[in-house]
């Protein structure tokens, strides 16, 4: 064997390697946007359910004690379906960063696209601890 075809058998396993780590990291973002998504977003509907039901109870002409923690209920639903998806948004965002970065794919608007899809998640967070706090107040003040 010359030198030029062992060459071109190192060039053919590197490109092989390359196909084959791209593939895994390809199937490690899948795996990951579908683990347990269907659940948390079905869980989501939950506290939707729990929020907008709040107000029917003052419509019902309910006490405020039932509203206020069948709020703060759905709230909390909410908290724990916003720290999952942040979760994974974080995870995909570090996978198709790291597929860019080793050059097997993807592209840097992608890369940009994930790191504030993660912030807005972040923007949720914030907000229902500012909604769980204020009305488990209402509810420690009544």
């Amino acid at each position: 064997m010359t030198k030029q075809s062992l060459k071109q058998r190192s060039a053919l396993r590197d490109h092989v390697g390359r196909i084959k780590e791209k593939l895994n990291l390809t199937n490690k973002i899948l795996a990951s946007e579908k683990q347990d998504l269907t659940f948390y977003m079905r869980f989501r509907y939950v506290g939707l359910g729990l929020v907008q039901g709040s107000s029917i109870l003052i419509l019902l002409g309910m006490a405020l004690m039932p509203y206020f923690i069948t709020l703060w209920f759905g709230l909390l639903v909410y908290q724990i379906t916003a720290y999952r998806f942040w979760f994974e948004d974080r995870k995909v965002y570090r996978l198709t960063k790291e597929k860019l970065d080793k050059g097997l794919g993807s592209n840097i608007h992608t890369v940009r696209t994930l790191k504030i899809k993660q912030k807005r998640e972040l923007v949720y967070i914030i907000g229902n601890w500012f909604g769980l706090f204020l009305v488990g107040l209402n509810i420690y003040l009544l």
